[in-house]
């Protein structure tokens, strides 16, 4: 769902530094303007530890239904990123092999959760991963 209205660069400065404490540099909050713009798929290259992670984050912050599925190859990332997002009131689950469990796969389908973190591995091998829950959520690779 898009926003009414796409936030002004200092509306998404101010709104990321009050929901998460963090404030993003201009590039983070151009990209994050044209994912809620939707206009056309977006691309955002950063060095690792540069704060992609809070690029992925912030137009969650706008879009209230949105469900984003974030692949991570790092297990330690994902369970640090659905613990910062739920800590804001954003829920999120970090998917393993631990609790990949039909319980888990039946919150997802009911959208118990707005961030979806998992290891390409899971994501690609586990059928309960299915075309319904991949086509209705925003997909992004870290």
């Amino acid at each position: 769902m898009v926003p009414a209205e796409i936030p002004t660069q200092d509306q998404i400065r101010a709104d990321t530094a009050r929901v998460f404490g963090l404030r993003p540099c201009v590039g983070q909050i151009k990209a994050t303007a044209a994912q809620l713009k939707k206009t056309s798929d977006v691309v955002y290259i950063s060095g690792t530890g540069s704060g992609e992670t809070l690029t992925f984050w912030m137009p969650m912050i706008y879009e209230k239904d949105s469900i984003t599925i974030l692949i991570t190859a790092l297990s330690v990332l994902g369970q640090q990123s659905a613990d910062t997002l739920c800590e804001t009131g954003i829920p999120a689950i970090n998917v393993t092999h631990t609790n990949a469990k039909a319980q888990t796969f039946e919150a997802i389908r009911k959208g118990s959760y707005r961030l979806i973190l998992v290891n390409p591995e899971l994501l690609i091998h586990d059928s309960r991963f299915d075309r319904k829950i991949v086509r209705s959520a925003r997909v992004l690779h870290l």
